[in-house]
């Protein structure tokens, strides 16, 4: 078989990148109402014909971008890209995506809607978006109208700021509460070859896994979630600590933590990387996090509501999350009718929750070497466990374990053909597994099928390209 240049692969993945782009236009979480396409022949990209064009362009830039991304894993494998040529080509894709409408996602419509609660004085931890002007309000899926916000002060304060910049422009608000987010994944691929040197991985292959992952940027980056900027600043507080520079990273952890709290799972890990002696280092903890934590909460100016908010990711019910997905199972087996059903899930949650506070403890208590890598993977592990047990699960929420888990040792020594088949087949599903406009799609169980079956043949797909040889080409 013969080789494929790299540089074709960079150019391909950029191209799927556009294309995805141009057809978040017509067919992602667009604006409501008169949106900045309205005037020029892009607005025939919203409606009939024009729409499913928008839609064929969507999906085709979601695969070709995955194609590419196994084609440059496939390089990494062979050693045939450095950290530069990683930079270039995730930058390169990352680049159409901060300006298209938000993909598979509404959230950054919220995001818009929070920090204009907070900008006109009114508290986003007991407000709901439907309080606010009619055309930031209308954009915010219905299910979050009137829901308080569940993030931190340090969300609170730059979605005030930028609200208190953009005003009422909604188009305005998306885009730059997107960029701001974008910051996150900058800290995390300037934070992985860091924390790769300190394991004794690849620093390449933790960039092609984890920053240039179709599911961190089309999902994550496309749909503008502060997932993004918690993750990232959740990789530069890893390598601080690794350092032994403890204060500077437990208080980015804290920042981290301040703008979404599940963060708050890797702290426990962190601390038998900064002492053995567990009283010196939750010592050390609290004398960098609480303050930072306090000055956080003090300047967003709306106390620690958000802590009780933290319930309303309850409304979100699907079978992602493994013990909603067993209540409702149980609940059609039992044939109850909806009322016992809710509360058989509500039980089932429960059960996950205290499943995941003792596997979490088993596996803090398995760290206690302090080994970088140990550490590590069994973050990586909790963090996984987090995004399946909590009571709602979301697809971006498997990018949590994707920045942590990247630089792990088992995948320097022995990422097989059929690890890099599973990771891409994986990826590509948890992007398109929910329609391109935000709204739900788990439960059209055709389109389920029809996003298994592609997402599988992307996987196949790095199992038969893997050529003979590799050419350095970036």
């Amino acid at each position: 078989m013969p080789a494929f240049p790299l540089t074709r692969a960079a150019i391909v993945g950029f191209g799927g990148s556009l294309l995805t782009a141009f057809g978040a236009a017509g067919a992602g979480g667009t604006p409501v109402g008169d949106g900045p396409l309205v005037g020029t022949p892009f607005e025939a990209l919203r409606y009939g014909h024009g729409q499913m064009l928008a839609v064929g362009c969507v999906y085709a830039g979601v695969l070709v971008l995955a194609v590419a991304w196994v084609q440059l894993g496939i390089a990494v494998r062979h050693g045939a890209i450095d950290t530069a040529g990683m930079f270039r080509t995730s930058a390169l894709w990352a680049l159409p995506l901060l300006t298209c409408p938000p993909l598979f996602s509404r959230d950054l419509y919220s995001y818009v809607a929070q920090g204009a609660l907070a900008a006109h004085g009114l508290d986003p931890y007991t407000t709901g978006s439907s309080r606010l002007p009619l055309a930031l309000h209308e954009n915010v899926h219905w299910v979050w109208q009137d829901t308080p916000t569940p993030y931190g002060p340090v969300h609170i304060i730059l979605t005030r700021a930028i609200a208190s910049v953009t005003g009422e422009n909604v188009v305005a608000g998306v885009l730059l509460t997107r960029l701001v987010f974008a910051a996150g994944l900058v800290l995390l691929a300037a934070a992985l070859p860091g924390i790769c040197r300190v394991v004794g991985t690849r620093p390449e292959f933790a960039l092609w896994f984890a920053v240039a992952n179709p599911l961190m940027l089309v999902l994550v980056l496309g749909g503008g979630h502060n997932d993004m900027l918690a993750i990232g600043l959740l990789a530069a507080a890893t390598l601080f600590v690794l350092r032994r520079n403890h204060f500077a990273g437990l208080a980015l952890l804290a920042l981290a933590v301040a703008v979404k709290a599940t963060m708050l799972v890797a702290l426990p890990f962190l601390l038998w990387s900064v002492s053995r002696r567990l009283h010196l280092a939750v010592g050390k903890a609290l004398a960098a996090m609480v303050p930072t934590f306090v000055v956080a909460t003090v300047l967003a100016g709306h106390g620690f509501g958000w802590v009780q908010a933290l319930g309303s990711t309850s409304l979100i019910v699907n079978w992602m999350s493994l013990p909603t997905g067993l209540g409702e199972v149980l609940g059609q087996a039992l044939s109850l009718d909806w009322g016992d059903r809710e509360l058989l899930i509500e039980c089932m949650r429960a059960v996950g929750m205290a499943t995941l506070a003792v596997l979490v403890v088993v596996l803090w208590w398995r760290s206690r070497s302090g080994a970088p890598a140990v550490v590590l993977r069994n973050a990586t592990l909790a963090l996984t466990l987090a995004a399946i047990l909590l009571p709602a699960t979301l697809p971006w929420y498997f990018s949590w374990a994707i920045a942590l888990g990247a630089v792990l040792p088992w995948s320097a020594v022995s990422w097989t053909r059929a690890r890099l088949a599973c990771a891409s087949a994986g990826a590509v599903w948890l992007v398109v597994c929910d329609y391109p406009t935000g709204e739900a799609a788990v439960y059209d169980w055709n389109y389920v099928g029809i996003t298994l079956a592609i997402a599988a043949l992307i996987g196949a797909a790095a199992v038969y390209l893997e050529p003979e040889r590799v050419e350095v080409a970036v």
